[in-house]
């Protein structure tokens, strides 16, 4: 089995600092952490904070961290910490800010109920062999709800809900991702089923496979595949 020490190791090991595990906060972050499958044994934000992990964003002014946030895709709002915390944490793709930079859509995260769509129409895409593609038929419906609760990339069900008086119903985020943005991100086919458009940089296919990686980075994917081999 892992040891502590060694697992803060692996946590530290890019930056090349070692820890004082006689400080208190960090022998108690060394108990909570030493549970955790080294798979997730990652310099995140929040544990380098806990490490005191030096951050070069740490002398900027609020104002230049919130261009940077803003330069990078990220929420630009809150305090200096949070901020910091933002940057020095998971970036989202390069390919969706530059998509958005157009002003194509995109779904605004990589958990909500448009990202769980593209999500569930790229596993199954991409489990199909080359000389099956032209032959698939696409997914229905009810194939789409089915793949995005096997994989909860999103926080919320494509089905209706109320929350009091508030409805929320996830499967209308597929209208923005049909819309001719040059290109839509999917496609509605023959049969009322729908695929991933494949034509050029920014089609569905291609942000679709980002957005995938994207949810695993955040833990958030329950695919169970490694999207280093896909």
């Amino acid at each position: 089995s892992v040891q502590p020490t060694s697992i803060c190791d692996a946590i530290c090991k890019d930056d090349g600092e070692m820890l004082d595990v006689s400080t208190p906060e960090r022998t108690k972050f060394i108990s909570r952490i030493a549970k955790l499958p080294e798979s997730k044994l990652v310099p995140t934000a929040k544990r380098k904070l806990i490490l005191n992990f030096p951050s070069k964003f740490s002398g900027w002014k609020i104002s230049l961290l919130q261009k940077e946030c803003e330069k990078v895709g990220l929420p630009k709002t809150g305090t200096k910490s949070s901020l910091i915390e933002r940057l020095n944490g998971i970036h989202p793709p390069k390919l969706w800010l530059q998509r958005k930079n157009k002003g194509k859509y995109v779904p605004l995260r990589h958990d909500t109920c448009g990202s769980a769509i593209l999500v569930a129409l790229y596993l199954h895409e991409n489990d199909l062999r080359p000389d099956q593609l032209d032959g698939d038929g696409g997914m229905s419906k009810d194939d789409i709800f089915k793949k995005t609760e096997e994989i909860k990339v999103s926080k919320e069900e494509l089905s209706a809900q109320t929350t009091g008086t508030y409805a929320y119903d996830g499967w209308s985020t597929m209208a923005p991702l049909l819309q001719n943005s040059d290109p839509a991100l999917v496609v509605r086919v023959k049969g009322g089923r729908y695929k991933l458009t494949r034509s050029g940089d920014f089609c569905g296919y291609n942000i679709a496979q980002v957005m995938h990686k994207w949810s695993h980075q955040h833990n958030t994917c329950r695919c169970g595949k490694n999207t280093e081999d896909m």
